[in-house]
């Protein structure tokens, strides 16, 4: 039942090396260098897509140690099977290397899930999430 979990806190709480930067090649902005990722009102933005809502929720139960363990919490909205993740460093005025961190992070996450919890392939994103109604 939970087997999905051991790759979950192997991958999501591995320690971030101290002073650790994400490199990125000369002129690349910080989105260009996560796969998936856009710019979206000044936000690193992200659509995931899943089979049913408890793949949407056991996804973000995924996502949320990635943010506790790097001290760094998304904004972001659940609709049924859809999640969408904004990420910014509200302290900084934008997204910064942890952003990009965690984006990196959730893109590591197994996808163990069903076909279509594998988000590259969903439509791209429409807008910033909504967090409130």
């Amino acid at each position: 039942m939970v087997g999905w979990l051991l790759p979950l806190l192997l991958v999501s709480l591995a320690p971030l090396p101290s002073g650790a930067q994400v490199q990125r090649a000369p002129g690349e902005t910080l989105a260009e260098a996560v796969p998936g990722w856009q710019v979206v009102g000044g936000k690193l933005h992200r659509d995931f897509r899943f089979a049913s809502f408890v793949e949407a929720f056991g996804f973000m139960a995924q996502v949320a140690l990635i943010a506790e363990r790097l001290g760094h919490h998304p904004e972001w909205s659940n609709v049924y099977n859809s999640v969408c993740i904004d990420l910014t460093s509200h302290d900084r005025g934008g997204i910064t290397e942890l952003d990009r961190e965690f984006a990196r992070r959730v893109n590591a996450l197994p996808m163990f899930l069903s076909p279509l919890a594998d988000s590259r392939a969903a439509p791209p994103a429409v807008g910033p999430c909504r967090t409130s109604r």
